[in-house]
Parts: structure tokens; C-alpha cells; sequence
């Protein structure tokens, strides 16, 4: 009897031990979907949290941040079994995962193991360095976008050989290179004031 229990217990801690792998693999398959969003990465994570725990039907998670808030609604009352994680980023408290159990769903004796703290300290690096990846990746891509416009800027100045040309040349190129509903060019003459509209 007692070495069947004692089974039956390996047995639950290795059912539990998978979960967690399975919740750290789904938010790593997440980090890698292609054009990612911050928003989406948050929204994601908080979906994907509740399986990872002992009572996944009872476990509720948020992610609270700069970015919004996400996940399961904040309740009512604070419950009596909840784990909470800080977000840093770049030395900065950029938000917070909570997970919590709905009181009503779970033994009065339920508590968070070891390893799911463990998990969730584990998941919000993961969330931090996919932030800072999709910042940087911006960052690049803004860049790139102004590197883009200035060339092809810089040609059209070199190669227009009349003023209305030029002034014309710019704002087709402004218009396919930048993200600008409207685009006009105005040019004042001794004073600023009026401006007249060129293009």
C-alpha cells in the first residue's frame, strides 16, 4: 500500500513537472510567431499560463504593463492564493504577471508548489527578452524606413534640374516612401507668413 502510494505521488509530480515544460514550450512557441506584437506576446502568455498549474481549471492569469492589461479580469476580492512576478526591463518595472486560483474551484487547502513559482519567475524572463528582441527589431526597422526615405530623398535633389520638378519629385516620393496621408511643400518669400502652397 504504501509503495502504491508513493507511485501514485511520483506519478502526479511528474504529471505536474510536464505541464510546466508544456506552458514554458507554448510560450516559447509563441516568442517565435513572425510580426509579433508586444500586445499580442502579453495577451498570448496570459492565455497560455493556467495549464502550467496544479488546477488549471481554477488558476486565473494578468498581465498588467505599460502595454494594457491582460487576461482574466481582476476580481472582486483578493484572493487567498495568488503569485505575482515583476517585469524588468532595462532596470525598469514595466509590469507584473499574476496568477491566482478562484477560491470557489479548489481545495481550502490548495497552495502553489515550489516549481510553479518557479515557472512563473522563468516565463517573465522569457517575456522580458522577447521584449527587448521586438523593441530592438522596431527600432532596426525604423531605421531602415528613415534610411530608406533620406535616399531616396537625396537622389531626387540630385537628379531634378528645374525648382518645379524638384518640389513635384519630393512629394511622390515622400508619398511611397513615408506613411503620410497628405503631403504638401510650402515656401515663404521675405516673410513667413503667408505661406504659399507649392505642392
Amino acid at each position: 500500500e504504501r509503495l502504491g502510494r508513493e507511485r501514485e505521488q511520483a506519478l502526479h509530480q511528474l504529471g505536474e513537472r510536464v505541464k510546466e515544460l508544456r506552458c514554458m514550450g507554448a510560450v516559447a512557441a509563441l516568442i517565435e510567431r513572425p510580426d509579433l506584437q508586444v500586445t499580442q506576446l502579453l495577451q498570448g502568455v496570459a492565455e497560455v499560463l493556467p495549464p502550467g498549474f496544479e488546477h488549471p481549471a481554477a488558476a486565473r492569469a494578468r498581465i498588467v504593463s505599460e502595454w494594457g492589461e491582460f487576461g482574466a479580469a481582476r476580481p472582486g476580492t483578493a484572493p487567498a492564493r495568488g503569485l505575482s512576478q515583476p517585469l524588468w526591463l532595462d532596470g525598469r518595472d514595466v509590469g507584473r504577471i499574476v496568477v491566482w486560483y478562484d477560491d470557489a474551484l479548489v481545495p481550502a487547502d490548495a497552495q502553489f508548489l515550489p516549481e510553479e513559482v518557479d515557472l512563473l519567475h522563468h516565463i517573465s524572463r522569457q517575456v522580458r527578452d522577447a521584449i527587448k528582441r521586438l523593441q530592438a527589431e522596431e527600432r532596426i526597422q525604423r531605421l531602415c524606413y528613415l534610411y530608406e526615405m533620406l535616399s531616396a530623398t537625396t537622389r531626387t535633389v540630385v537628379h531634378s534640374q528645374r525648382r518645379d520638378a524638384l518640389l513635384e519629385a519630393l512629394v511622390k516620393v515622400l508619398m511611397a516612401h513615408g506613411a503620410f496621408p497628405v503631403v504638401f511643400i510650402a515656401e515663404t518669400r521675405e516673410d513667413p507668413w503667408p505661406l504659399q502652397l507649392k505642392q
